[in-house]
């Protein structure tokens, strides 16, 4: 226990203590600034009533650059990279298992205990006697406490190697694991490595093309002042030379810096920007085997024509090459030298003879060649289709 003399003296220390924090709290400002004159109510600032004095926000504080060198990168790779972290948890995991294995006990023990109450036991160790009174109890007869109490346990001897088995393959995977580990690290310092002198080589080919650049357009100026001065050591080629390689130069680098107006912004349809159509280059051959099928109804050149061709029914075989650069239209050759079916015009069918034939010639404008037949009154009718798709004639 505290004397009174040493309770007096720290409830004495402990009110010294609370009248001096306040002035310590004023005197240092709560946010670390620097400290400022504050004017009295008397002598405050007009334009302040409080008498706080006028308020000023502290500076913008910038944040300097910080220019990482490869070791401070492989650091923060090491110390920040996903991968790494879920490695060293399945490292942790297999050390707990490790540790398990280690510890955990084999041999297993057990206790019990039984509590009652028994009568007296008469007669012998071998031949135990049961009066009639040990069959008629009463709650005062003489009625004795009973306590067992059991330990059992299994100690294993001989296990076949199995205690063994178990901590050298827990040791295993901890060395699995550690490789692992080591796999991730190695793999995430490689890819900073990679993007590391990736980056630098950007760096070093941007100053490179820079300075080549100039150097190019020094010649040219060069070039172009000797024009001016008809000297016949140079020739307008050699400037278109020069410049040639500075474009390409600067195609390639993807930097093009000479730029003398500003880019106007247009309307551009997304869709037909985006088209796959423009931007796709064929250049494919097709062998039709009798097998195209060409069907249709009321077959018109143009619409709003007053008759059509009629109803066709042709199976055609030949061989068609089609062919399109990008931004370009589609060009189709070859023909359909063979073509067999029906054709119906006016409700009167014809049959078409094999020698008919369709022709491109680049467009998709073909070139027809058809001859139906048709008997009429024991008399073979002729009617021919020639020309262009868009302007047939037809020709009895």
């Amino acid at each position: 226990m505290l004397r009174p003399r040493t309770l007096a003296s720290l409830a004495l220390a402990v009110c010294c203590l609370a009248f001096a924090v306040p002035a310590i709290a004023g005197d240092d400002d709560l946010e670390d600034d620097p400290k400022k004159p504050h004017a009295s109510p008397a002598t405050g600032d007009a334009k302040n009533s409080d008498g706080f004095g006028t308020y000023t926000p502290p500076g913008v504080s910038t944040v300097k650059t910080h220019a990482y060198t490869l070791s401070e990168c492989l650091l923060l790779a090491d110390r920040n990279a996903p991968s790494l972290w879920a490695a060293r948890a399945r490292l942790a995991f297999v050390h707990a298992q490790l540790d398990e294995a280690k510890w955990t006990p084999f041999w297993q023990w057990s206790a019990g205990s039984n509590f009652g109450v028994l009568p007296p036991i008469t007669g012998t160790v071998a031949y135990t006697s049961t009066p009639l009174s040990a069959l008629n109890l009463h709650f005062g007869d003489t009625l004795q406490p009973l306590l067992t109490f059991d330990i059992g346990g299994a100690l294993p001897l001989y296990t076949f190697g199995k205690i063994t088995a178990i901590k050298q393959a827990a040791e295993a995977q901890v060395r699995v694991s550690e490789w692992d580990l080591e796999r991730w690290r190695q793999n995430a310092r490689m890819d900073v490595r990679r993007a590391f002198f990736g980056l630098m080589l950007a760096r070093d080919a941007r100053y490179i093309i820079d300075d080549v650049v100039q150097k190019i357009n020094k010649g040219i100026d060069g070039i172009k002042t000797k024009l001016a001065k008809n000297d016949t050591t140079v020739e307008e080629i050699d400037r278109i030379r020069l410049e040639f390689y500075r474009d390409e130069i600067l195609s390639r680098a993807l930097f093009q810096p000479y730029a003398t107006e500003q880019t106007k912004m247009t309307d551009v349809d997304a869709v037909k920007a985006l088209n796959p159509w423009d931007r796709l280059g064929l250049d494919v051959a097709l062998h039709v085997p009798a097998t195209l099928r060409l069907i249709g109804d009321s077959v018109q050149i143009s619409q709003g024509t007053p008759i059509g061709l009629g109803d066709i029914n042709l199976r055609v075989r030949g061989d068609l090459y089609l062919y399109k650069d990008p931004a370009q239209p589609l060009s189709v050759t070859g023909s359909f030298d063979q073509i067999t079916g029906t054709y119906a015009f006016q409700g009167r069918g014809f049959n078409v003879l094999e020698s008919s034939s369709i022709n491109f010639r680049g467009d998709l404008n073909p070139e027809i060649y058809v001859t139906v037949t048709r008997v009429i009154s024991g008399v073979e009718a002729r009617v021919s289709i020639f020309g262009p798709l868009k302007h047939p004639e037809l020709r009895l």
